[in-house]
């Protein structure tokens, strides 16, 4: 009679015991669920990035962003910032990473050069870069130099790029813009096969002499700063004045 007694009250609490131990099973195959489908996503996502990257040679975020803003063509773009600045400008399309490499960019670059000869004086042509392009600039400059091409009256050149396996890795910690370890990857594919320190990829490495009177900016938190104050020296050296600018800060923008 009392083994009987004890089994009844025991029997709620393995009910419940059960009721709890089912419960977790459940939340443990719906967190599981959840986490597998939350991976399957993150991967479709980058398969899909891979994808954009490779077949259209832009980031899905690029292609967004045009597909999103309202259209315009290069021409009506180039006369809204030639009526702002009461100059006509030009902003070449040249091919790019990944697709592309330095060897295919410069070639139509130099002729896109030379049909604006036929139109403008070089006197009346300036040069200007950002960046990767900031560097291009530079060693577009050179290789003109080095054809006897006219060169254009001046250059304008904002934290120029100017050693694709360079940078200054102690500046890194102030800089969250830009990854030195990625940037040297990636300018080692710009290269393709021609040499990174060839001053058509690195116009560090070129010669400064007779090259255009150039503005040179740059801040001084960005790993790019060292390369940019070498560049400066070299062009000092050159025995012509230039300026350049300095601001405390991670990146200067055009």
């Amino acid at each position: 009679m009392k083994d009987s007694i004890k089994r009844e009250q025991n029997k709620p609490v393995c009910s419940a015991e059960r009721e709890t131990f089912r419960t977790k099973c459940k939340m443990k195959k719906v967190f599981k669920k959840v986490f597998l489908t939350v991976m399957a996503l993150i991967a479709c996502v980058l398969i899909l990035c891979l994808g954009f990257w490779l077949i259209d040679g832009r980031s899905p975020q690029a292609y967004l962003v045009a597909h999103a803003l309202p259209q315009t063509t290069m021409e009506a773009y180039e006369k809204g910032k030639g009526d702002m600045t009461d100059k006509s400008i030009v902003t070449p399309n040249y091919p790019l990473l990944f697709r592309y490499t330095a060897k295919d960019a410069h070639p139509l670059m130099i002729q896109l050069y030379k049909q604006l000869l036929e139109r403008f004086p070089a006197k009346r042509i300036m040069i200007m870069g950002d960046s990767a392009g900031g560097g291009f600039s530079l060693a577009l400059a050179q290789e003109l130099k080095g054809d006897s091409i006219d060169l254009p009256s001046r250059m304008i050149l904002i934290s120029p790029w100017v050693d694709v396996v360079g940078g200054d890795d102690a500046l890194q910690e102030y800089d969250t813009f830009l990854n030195m370890k990625v940037l040297r990857l990636v300018g080692t594919d710009w290269a393709g096969d021609i040499d990174v320190h060839d001053p058509i990829i690195s116009p560090l490495y070129g010669g400064m002499k007779g090259l255009p009177p150039t503005d040179l900016y740059a801040g001084t938190w960005e790993t790019l700063y060292t390369d940019v104050v070498k560049t400066y020296d070299k062009m000092k050296a050159a025995s012509w004045p230039l300026p350049l600018a300095e601001q405390r800060q991670k990146r200067i923008w055009s």
